[in-house]
């Protein structure tokens, strides 16, 4: 009789990459899964994995999820409970009192995170981010396992149980070579809109870059807030295509028709030391990358010879990267062909895999 584990989410939706198409579908190989998350429906099979559905709600009223993600995980009596979000460290606490076996998984730095939401006044974010990293910390040792996406978020659990799994894609095999020649370069960020991630800055840069490129950027994710879609939509020439949210696979199939992939975050304390799972997307779809100069990014990007650094906050410093590559199309081949042996060899999800069922292991032979 397999195993059954238990993955758990009120914040994010049943098909995040990370937690769908990458844990569960790995764990699945080995084990009973069923997720419990949100979605716009009640239950779905789905490649053998069982969903329950959760309704999105706001902020202040996901309590409602969190008792019925209780309910649901003490009913379906599983092996492993596997939750994503800091708010449901309580929930996981209430399980290991009922004598469960509990896996957190940490994706950002969340104490560092919290410094920059702008729904925590300023002038308590400091005290805010200090009392959770605390409380946080503390959760993490009763927990069986943590799983975190960086070295440097693990260098805070020192006390606890924690293994780095790295968000890096999945492993396939792409017919790059299939691109057709076009008349534009179309430059691409798939990610969520948000002034912190560049956006604004994006859509600048496009238009300072020189004309005769016939340069195109395409931006694929949800307005985060939802209001600023209306100033970006002001700001923006007819050549800024705003395609709005696409599932997974939708997003390969852009990649795919683009030239350059950007990835230019605002130097934020999460953002610095983070591993963004867009750029490795870029990587995997041989697009040479813009991204923002972190020293971790600058290091990975010159290391292999796949893309360009510049200043995220300056618009005229990411239009100089955007006219280099569109004038060099030999160089953009190059680092597009580099990326994507770097993706191969290194920032796929293969290793990761095999990482994530070896703490399974490890909990169950406890």
């Amino acid at each position: 009789m397999r195993h059954k584990a238990f993955i758990a989410s009120a914040v994010h939706k049943w098909d995040d990459p990370r937690i769908f198409y990458k844990e569960a579908m790995s764990l699945a190989k080995k084990y009973d899964v069923e997720i419990m998350a949100i979605a716009d429906f009640d239950y779905k099979e789905i490649n053998g994995i069982k969903v329950y559905g959760l309704p999105k709600r706001k902020r202040y009223a996901r309590l409602l999820n969190w008792w019925k993600l209780l309910i649901m995980a003490i009913r379906i009596q599983g092996d492993v409970y596997h939750f994503h979000d800091p708010e449901l460290i309580p929930f996981g606490l209430i399980l290991k009192l009922l004598g469960k076996k509990v896996v957190y998984d940490i994706h950002e730095d969340y104490p560092k995170a919290i410094m920059s939401k702008t729904w925590i006044p300023k002038k308590v974010r400091h005290l805010v981010s200090s009392v959770f990293n605390f409380l946080e910390k503390d959760a993490a040792k009763w927990f069986d396992y943590n799983i975190t996406v960086t070295d440097d978020i693990a260098k805070n659990f020192k006390k606890s149980r924690i293994t780095v799994i790295k968000n890096y894609p999945l492993y396939e095999q792409r017919d790059i070579n299939s691109k057709k020649p076009k008349d534009e370069i179309w430059a691409v960020y798939v990610g969520g809109l948000a002034s912190i991630r560049g956006v604004q800055e994006m859509v600048e840069a496009v238009a300072y870059a020189d004309p005769k490129y016939n340069i195109k950027l395409k931006l694929a994710g949800r307005f985060m807030p939802p209001q600023l879609e209306e100033y970006i939509r002001n700001i923006a020439g007819s050549n800024v295509d705003i395609i709005g949210f696409l599932d997974y696979n939708k997003v390969y199939e852009l990649l795919m028709q683009c030239d350059i992939g950007l990835v230019c975050l605002h130097p934020m304390p999460n953002y610095v030391t983070s591993l963004p799972l867009k750029m490795f997307e870029y990587m995997s779809c041989a697009l040479p990358i813009i991204a923002s100069n972190f020293p971790l990014w600058k290091q990975i990007i010159d290391n292999d010879r796949c893309g360009i650094t510049v200043n995220p906050q300056q618009p005229r410093d990411i239009a100089k990267a955007i006219n280099y590559l569109a004038a060099n199309p030999d160089v953009r081949y190059e680092m597009g062909m580099n990326g994507y042996k770097a993706y191969k060899d290194k920032y796929n999800w293969a290793a990761e895999e095999r990482k994530l069922l070896d703490v399974y292991e490890r909990i169950l032979n406890r």
